[in-house]
Formats: structure tokens, sequence, C-alpha cells
């Protein structure tokens, strides 16, 4: 989510050949910071990445998206895509102890389909490291 992401999202974009744009969106952050405050404040423990992943990341993101044209948005998050009963659902990543799937829960199903979630595939790190090896 910092500026170091971003550099090593460029760095892997420009390696693969692909067209890769980030989003400035500290403005929005804002939101997410009054939210955790006011929880807090109320007592309960707030997740602010449940809010940011629901508002932010598949919110302004899709959005984004939907304006440029993309199909499809792809992330980094630790969890897999299923296909379901009634469309396309959350699953917990293959590598259990890295799952994120449980701040994912709160994204609109209709836009799931449009999702990628390449990382829930992979056992850990090194594995992502050997592929981008393989790959050059």
């Amino acid at each position: 989510c910092g500026p170091r992401d971003a550099a090593d999202a460029k760095r892997v974009a420009a390696a693969l050949g692909i067209h890769l744009e980030v989003l400035r969106l500290a403005d929005a952050m804002g939101e997410i910071i009054d939210y955790f405050a006011d929880e807090y404040a109320a007592g309960r423990t707030p997740n602010p990445c449940i809010h940011c992943n629901a508002r932010l990341k598949f919110g302004r993101l899709m959005d984004y998206a939907d304006r440029v044209g993309a199909r499809c948005v792809a992330t980094g998050h630790h969890a897999r895509l299923v296909s379901g009963p009634a469309g396309p659902a959350i699953a917990r990543a293959r590598a259990l102890g890295k799952d994120q799937s449980y701040a994912l829960f709160a994204i609109p199903r209709e836009r799931l389909g449009r999702v990628l979630l390449p990382i829930g595939e992979l056992d850990d790190k090194a594995e992502v490291r050997r592929i981008a090896r393989e790959l050059g």
C-alpha cells in the first residue's frame, strides 16, 4: 500500500512489458483513518483493511478501471477466487498462514468476476520470486 510497493509493482510491470498505472488515493485515506478513529473511540476494534478494500481498492479502483476500459484488476492479496452457485466467491489462499480472504468479504460479488488474485494460488514469496526469475 505504500511507495515501496508501488516501486516494486512498476519494476515487475516493466519487466513483464505490461502497462501499470499507480493511482494516488491519499485524499481517500482520510476516510479510512476517520472510520478507524471513530470505531476505536466507540470502543470497537476496527479492521481498516476491510474498509479500504471495499471502498478504495475494489471501489474507486474498479470505478477507474471501468472509466479506462480495463477488463480486470489484479491485486497482491493472498486469497483465491472460486466458482460458486451464485457466481465467483472469495476463498482462502493456498498458503493458509498468509491468507487474507477475510479482508475481502465486503467486496460486492458482482465485482469479483473482474478480479485477479494470482498470489493466492502460490505457496510463498519464494515461489513468487522463483516464477519471476524464470520469466526473466
